[in-house]
């Protein structure tokens, strides 16, 4: 081997070496879809249309409108027609759908219950420089799917890493298609549902 060689070699081992320490900004996890989840009806309602984004307990000085700058920055994230995520519906904003997004809440917190009328509730104390976040996505005050993420807690909604994770999110929460399961545990998925009681 040259010198040529070994110094390339090094430096490839540098970079990969550097790749695998590299810590994830931010993670996304914990996806859950409703055995109905009908990605046809998602366009019916809201496809080339507005749809309600409500935020509970955003990590953000007020001054900034944190909701609607959330909701706004949704805008182009998801799979299909163009939808106008909006914090601000008006009368012609469909009303059979609607996002909840709650920061802060308890890591078992999946935010089933929220369609259903149980907001979530005030934000867990975070002492950890950490931010956590469920988003929801409800059909008529039924829940048909959530995707969970946390990363450090971003100074404003502008902030690229929270932009990033705030993509993959609405990509994960509206898929299109619905991940493929098998047969084991799509049963095992409408089993829970059942006994949740959806």
């Amino acid at each position: 081997m040259n010198r040529l060689q070994f110094l390339a070699m090094a430096l490839a081992l540098a970079v990969l070496t550097g790749c695998v320490n590299t810590p994830v900004p931010y993670m996304v996890y914990g996806e859950r879809y409703h055995p109905g989840y009908d990605f046809g009806e998602l366009q019916y309602y809201n496809g080339d249309k507005e749809m309600a984004v409500e935020v509970f307990n955003a990590p953000f000085e007020p001054s900034l409108d944190p909701a609607q700058r959330i909701a706004l920055s949704m805008r182009g994230k998801n799979r299909g027609a163009r939808i106008a995520f909006t914090a601000e519906p008006g009368p012609l904003t469909p009303k059979q759908t609607k996002v909840i997004i709650a920061f802060d809440m308890k890591p078992t917190d999946d935010g089933y219950g929220y369609c259903g009328g149980n907001p979530p509730g005030d934000a867990k104390s975070a002492d950890d420089g950490r931010m956590m976040m469920v988003m929801v996505y409800c059909k008529r005050n039924a829940f048909v799917s959530s995707v969970r993420a946390r990363m450090a807690r971003p100074e404003t909604p502008d902030d690229p890493t929270f932009q990033s994770m705030l993509a993959e999110t609405t990509r994960k929460l509206l898929p299109r298609p619905l991940p493929l399961y098998d047969d084991n545990q799509r049963e095992e998925t409408r089993r829970l549902f059942e006994i949740l009681g959806y």
